[in-house]
């Protein structure tokens, strides 16, 4: 796409929808996820930062096994969106999937040594973010920001449940 063209179709959506929450924190969510993204494959991980959050529960849980079930209503995703998550973790040698010996349909999730070590990882340069926000923002800024997220999160939760 031209550079003219693609100026023209931004100015529009900013015109348009330029008023509108959620498409406002989409554009940001997506920049963001690009930033990580090309972070972590700078730092040579072989996942992306939609990975993260499976890594990061099955981490979370300790010495606890999950279910991709489990792990999808953790995260709040579809057990489709985990299983290919879990694929890509596994192929990689992040996770190791076992059966579980009560429910043999029922696989169980659990972090290898290498998985153990790139969380740690992952979640440091996810809190590069933070700290570049915080350069850029002041403390009174980030607060109200961290406040207004907690409180939409909450209201989209009580919606969801509805």
């Amino acid at each position: 796409m031209k550079k003219l063209t693609e100026d023209i179709i931004v100015t529009n959506l900013e015109s348009q929808l330029g008023n509108s929450v959620a498409i406002s924190f989409n554009m940001v969510n997506m920049l963001m996820v690009r930033l990580l993204d090309r972070e972590y494959i700078r730092r040579g991980f072989t996942f992306q930062f939609d990975q993260v959050p499976v890594l990061a529960i099955v981490h979370l849980a300790g010495d606890s096994l999950l279910s991709q079930q489990d792990i999808a209503t953790l995260i709040k995703r579809d057990k489709s969106s985990v299983r290919r998550s879990l694929q890509v973790l596994e192929r990689d040698g992040y996770v190791q999937t076992l059966a579980d010996t009560a429910d043999k349909r029922k696989k169980l999730i659990r972090l290898t040594d290498k998985g153990r070590l790139v969380v740690e990882m992952a979640f440091s340069t996810a809190s590069r973010f933070d700290d570049f926000l915080a350069k850029e923002l002041s403390t009174d800024e980030l607060d109200q920001l961290n406040q207004t997220l907690k409180k939409m999160h909450a209201l989209y939760e009580r919606q969801l449940a509805d």
